[in-house]
Formats: C-alpha cells, sequence, structure tokens
C-alpha cells in the first residue's frame, strides 16, 4: 500500500478487507474439491455435446433443405409458413366472463376442436426448420437464416 505523499507502507490493513468475508472458512483442500467438480461437470458437458454432434452437419443440412422451397432462405420459408397458419383470436377476460352470464363457479375446459391436419403440417415445419437453423447456428453457421436453397 502506499500513502498519501507516495510512500510505500509495508503492512498496511486492507481497507477492503471486509468484503472477503466471506473466503474465511475455505480452505486450499476445497478449492481443488470444487475444481476437480468443475472439470467432472466440464467432463460430462463435453461428453454430452459429442453425443449431440453425432449427428452430422450434412444430415441436419439435409433436414432443412427438405422443407425449402428452391431459392428460399429459412428466413422466407418461417415467414411463408407463418402466414399460413391460422391466428388465434384473443378474448378479452371481460367478454369471456359477460358470455358465460358472470358465474362466478370455476372455469371448465373446453374441449379444443379437432386440429386441422394443415395447421399441424404447419406447426411441425416451423419447428423442424427453427431446429435444424438452431443447431446449424450452434455449429458456427451465423448465417444459416440468408442461406438460400439451390
Amino acid at each position: 500500500r502506499f500513502d498519501a505523499d507516495g510512500n510505500f507502507i509495508r503492512k498496511a490493513v486492507d481497507p477492503d478487507a471486509q468484503h472477503d468475508k466471506w473466503l474465511d472458512g475455505v480452505s486450499k483442500k476445497e478449492m481443488k474439491k470444487a475444481a476437480e467438480a468443475h472439470e467432472r461437470r466440464e467432463a460430462e458437458a463435453r461428453r454430452l455435446r459429442m453425443e449431440n454432434d453425432s449427428l452430422l452437419t450434412t444430415d441436419i443440412l439435409k433436414s432443412l433443405i427438405l422443407k425449402l422451397d428452391k431459392g428460399e432462405t429459412p428466413l422466407e420459408a418461417l415467414a411463408r409458413l407463418g402466414k399460413g397458419q391460422a391466428k388465434q383470436k384473443k378474448i378479452p377476460k371481460w367478454k369471456l366472463k359477460k358470455q358465460k352470464g358472470g358465474a362466478e363457479g370455476m372455469d371448465v375446459d373446453q374441449a379444443e376442436k379437432a386440429e386441422d391436419p394443415e395447421q399441424k403440417r404447419i406447426r411441425e415445419a416451423i419447428a423442424a426448420i427453427t431446429d435444424a437453423a438452431d443447431k446449424l447456428l450452434s455449429r458456427d453457421r451465423a448465417e444459416i437464416y440468408d442461406e438460400e436453397r439451390e
């Protein structure tokens, strides 16, 4: 430490020592154990990444290309598919309450209408495109949304 005049003080009291009180009960053995546990977790994460990488990039590209039209980028395909998807209308809560006649009873789930197979196909195509693009993004293909199918 140095004083105001610039002189070195050999055994000066650290003014920030109170902030390091959380380290009082930590020993070097505990730090080594924590470092070893961290290494084991990292090794497990590497092993999982290797398992996930067992899918070849070409296989992921193939699944993506099957969902695209000629000359279309994944972003354009998502826009095209999203345009064809049915929009669910949100009904305000007050209107729902009014339609029910103001009943204060429990809400009973309405039986959902049978899902249109076309809407299901669109939803699955969107999921497949985003999944493939996400996997390719994680493999350093940052421009994947802008690449066209040729």
